[in-house]
């Protein structure tokens, strides 16, 4: 890994157990089960995932800003090139999803965060104890694309390239931009489980699908679990 812009591959696993796009979503959309009156849907349950009498419930495309937040959330998050890593034990994600499946939000990573250097190619360690300044957080800007397999959110930093500095100190301890390669890009997070009929999507931030971020000048990875949870109504559907 260069200490120039570059790529590096996230790995996402999608499980979605043979699932296939609804075909109404043929670019970017959140769809959520939506009551819209007697005999003018196809669901007898809010859950959308029984068809039949009295068909009150129907999937529909979201037409106004709604919030999500994620759940779950002692769950680890790395932030590492090849020679630095921040680790934190609990990761949050909150903000609001809009129609075309654009979305804002917070991520905070906090709970013993921890710092390591990688010396001369050999483990992680922290020879000067340089403390993390938590928690850490960030504005994000990204979208949900459809039209593949299962979906992905995609993020990067909010109003630039800057998502946050991250502050260690110590002696000989310093601090490091994280950031994305444009406003609203860089970070590719894929799902790994989804549930028709189920407000909580499970989705892998990994190290593998043409990604790219900065931890200064050196290419960096954002790895984390997270589990969405739109405000408590059940989204996505998997037909």
């Amino acid at each position: 890994m260069s200490k120039t812009r570059s790529t590096i591959l996230f790995l996402i696993s999608a499980s979605m157990a043979g699932a296939i796009l609804p075909t109404s979503a043929l670019g970017h959309e959140f769809q959520t089960c939506q009551n819209v009156g007697a005999n003018m849907g196809m669901f007898s349950t809010s859950t959308c995932g029984t068809a039949g009498a009295p068909k009150e419930f129907e999937w529909k495309q979201i037409v106004a800003a709604t919030n999500f937040v994620t759940v779950n959330n002692a769950r680890s998050s790395e932030i590492h090139s090849l020679k630095v890593l921040v680790k934190c034990d609990e990761t949050n994600l909150t903000g609001k999803v809009e129609l075309m499946g654009n979305f804002t939000g917070t991520m905070q990573l906090n709970n013993n965060c921890s710092f390591y250097e990688r010396i001369n190619g050999g483990g992680w360690v922290n020879p000067k104890g340089c403390t993390v300044t938590q928690p850490i957080s960030f504005e994000v800007k990204g979208e949900l694309i459809t039209g593949g397999t299962s979906p992905l959110f995609t993020f990067g930093a909010k109003g630039g390239k800057l998502m946050t500095q991250i502050k260690t100190t110590g002696v000989g301890c310093s601090n490091y931009n994280f950031e994305s390669i444009s406003e609203g890009k860089g970070q590719v997070c894929s799902s790994t489980r989804l549930s028709e009929g189920n407000p909580n999507h499970y989705f892998t931030c990994d190290e593998c699908q043409n990604t790219e971020l900065l931890f200064n000048t050196e290419a960096a990875a954002f790895v984390t679990p997270i589990i969405i949870r739109l405000e408590g109504m059940p989204w996505w559907r998997a037909i």
